[in-house]
Order: structure tokens, then C-alpha cells, then sequence
């Protein structure tokens, strides 16, 4: 892949989709995977994404009518050591995309790396164990990483009944000191109730900005 290209994925169920996309892009020229038409083009079955590089924007993309065979949905990195930088998640659903046993764990967004953004997307729905939107600033690489999340609408999510259902987390408590710099900001939370916690912020030099809860029962928790 060029600087500029667009990958367009065809209308229709795309089943058992393992993507990986990867490449180096520019500020001016991103490298782009989208669909041909919003709304048409869903990821079925045991579909993932990991994506690693520079400059990536991943536009349009729904999941549905399955669930992660492992522990992500998306990630923002594949292995351990080739993170997406400078990119970009928009436009993007995860609706209902739930292991059958409820005590399974996944998470449906992982943000690793530096300066990457979530805007205009909509997760709900989720019933299984495990953090809807995690970052993780776990040391050299990955803290002090500018993340922003704005702009997004966090469906419903029914009471888990046990810690672990977080609709965002930022950080861990063994990486609680580091700094991670991210913007949780504009963005609606619907009856998130999975835990009393709905945004845990277990690392430094956050801002949560002007977001909104409706009927929610939990709370924003500042840790450590």
C-alpha cells in the first residue's frame, strides 16, 4: 500500500474476517480502509481487525452477528512490538458482538501506540465480561500517548453483576503512574450499567471533557 490508497471493502457480510492492515502514510495522504457504501458492509461471524503503521484512518466498518474468537475486536497493534500511530477509527459500529458465556472475556477496542483517535462510532450492547473501550499506556511506546475519543455514542449495557465492566478504561492499576495524555471528550453514554465504574482513569494527565451521561448508574472514578 501507497500513501493515499483506499482499500473498499464490496457491499454485503463479509463472514470469519480477520483483517490486518498496515502501511505507512502521511499526515496529508493516510492510507484508508473503507466500505463502498455505509450501512451495507457488515463484519460477521469471528471478524477482528489489528492495524499497525502510520497515518491509517479505518472509516464505515460494523461489526455484527458474532463475537471476537479471542480477546479483541479491534486493536491498535498486532504482537507486541507494531503499534498504529497518528490514526484514526470513525464511523465504525459494534453492536451486540457478545461471547455466549457471559463470564468470557473481550474488549472491543484496544488503543495501543501514539496519537490515535475514535470519533463518530457507536458501541452497544455489550453483555460479556470485559472493558468496551480500553487505553493502554503501558510503558516505553505506548505512554504519554495523546489518545482522543470523542464525539462517540455508548450504547446500553445491562448490569454485568461483577467488576470488569468498564465502558472506557484508561490504563491499569500497575501502570497507574504513568502518563497517558488522553481526551475523553462530546461524547453520550445511554444506560451504561455494566459496573459502577464507567470511565476508570487508572493513569495521568487525562481530561474528561464535556461528555454526557443519561441514566447511567455508575460514575467517572479517578484511581490511584
Amino acid at each position: 500500500l501507497q500513501t493515499g490508497d483506499k482499500i473498499i471493502l464490496a457491499k454485503g457480510a463479509w463472514k470469519d474476517a480477520r483483517l490486518v492492515f498496515f502501511g505507512e502514510g502521511t499526515k496529508d495522504n493516510p492510507i484508508t480502509l473503507t466500505v463502498e457504501e455505509y450501512g451495507t458492509t457488515t463484519m460477521e461471524g469471528g471478524s477482528t481487525l489489528q492495524m499497525y503503521g502510520n497515518y491509517l484512518v479505518v472509516d464505515g466498518l460494523i461489526f455484527v452477528n458474532g463475537y471476537a474468537p479471542e480477546k479483541e475486536v479491534i486493536e491498535f497493534r498486532k504482537g507486541t512490538s507494531r503499534t498504529a500511530n497518528n490514526s484514526v477509527l470513525r464511523n465504525c459500529v459494534i453492536d451486540r458482538y457478545n461471547k455466549a458465556d457471559r463470564t468470557s472475556i473481550d474488549s472491543w477496542v484496544n488503543l495501543w501506540g501514539r496519537n490515535n483517535e475514535v470519533v463518530n462510532c457507536y458501541f452497544g450492547g455489550k453483555t460479556n465480561h470485559g472493558v468496551t473501550l480500553i487505553v493502554w499506556p503501558n510503558g516505553e511506546g505506548h505512554n504519554k500517548n495523546f489518545h482522543r475519543i470523542h464525539k462517540n455514542y455508548f450504547g446500553a449495557r445491562p448490569r454485568l453483576g461483577s467488576n470488569g465492566g468498564e465502558t472506557i478504561r484508561i490504563g491499569t492499576s500497575h501502570f497507574s503512574l504513568e502518563n497517558s495524555n488522553t481526551i475523553v471528550e462530546s461524547n453520550y453514554f445511554e444506560h451504561c450499567n455494566g459496573e459502577v465504574e464507567i470511565v476508570a482513569v487508572k493513569s495521568c494527565e487525562n481530561r474528561i471533557i464535556n461528555n454526557t451521561f443519561f441514566v447511567c448508574e455508575g460514575s467517572v472514578v479517578l484511581r490511584h
